[in-house]
């Protein structure tokens, strides 16, 4: 039987996962899930960002809750493994205006925050599925980096694939 670890990445939460199993973010409201597959090394990770910009304590014990610290996280924990954020699939969900549909909520601002930090990074996401107003919940799974997502009380979609890329087909320039 095979090992799976499936972990749940809370609000504010920054997740890795190396082996089988999945990475998932519930209740995105306004929040974002961003998600990054290098398909080479067969790693994953995933922030659940609350926030848009920069955390404005650098001494906060929960500064992944915003979009910046959580991306600096993020790629960091993947460096860590080896893994170039050149090569990442970048996927986002979220950024919905849940609560009040007349009122402009947070969801936009997170999304924008967060494409301009990769922007800055010379990173796009290969799909965003955000904003409307119905919250989402998004799981990446490993083996193969399939992202999917769930929009209200819909069956969950595809929104990426995956690869079926091991170690040893890498290829070297």
């Amino acid at each position: 039987m095979e090992n799976r670890t499936d972990i749940y990445v809370d609000t504010g939460s920054v997740g890795i996962l190396t082996d089988s199993g999945s990475l998932q973010a519930v209740a995105l409201g306004s929040c974002v899930a961003v998600t990054a597959f290098d398909p080479a090394l067969s790693a994953a990770g995933m922030a659940h960002v609350m926030l848009p910009g920069t955390c404005p304590d650098p001494d906060a014990p929960h500064r992944t809750r915003y979009a910046a610290d959580a991306l600096e996280a993020l790629l960091n924990r993947l460096r860590e493994l080896g893994t170039d954020p050149a090569d990442l699939d970048i996927c986002l969900v979220g950024g919905a205006n849940v609560l009040e549909p007349d009122h402009p909520g947070p969801g936009p601002a997170i999304l924008d925050s967060i494409q301009s930090l990769l922007k800055a990074r010379n990173l796009s996401p290969a799909v965003v599925e955000g904003g409307g107003t119905q919250r989402r919940s998004c799981t990446l799974r490993l083996p193969g980096g399939v992202v999917s997502c769930t929009a209200g009380d819909a069956s969950p979609r595809i929104l990426r694939a995956g690869h079926d890329v091991r170690q040893s087909d890498r290829r070297v320039p």
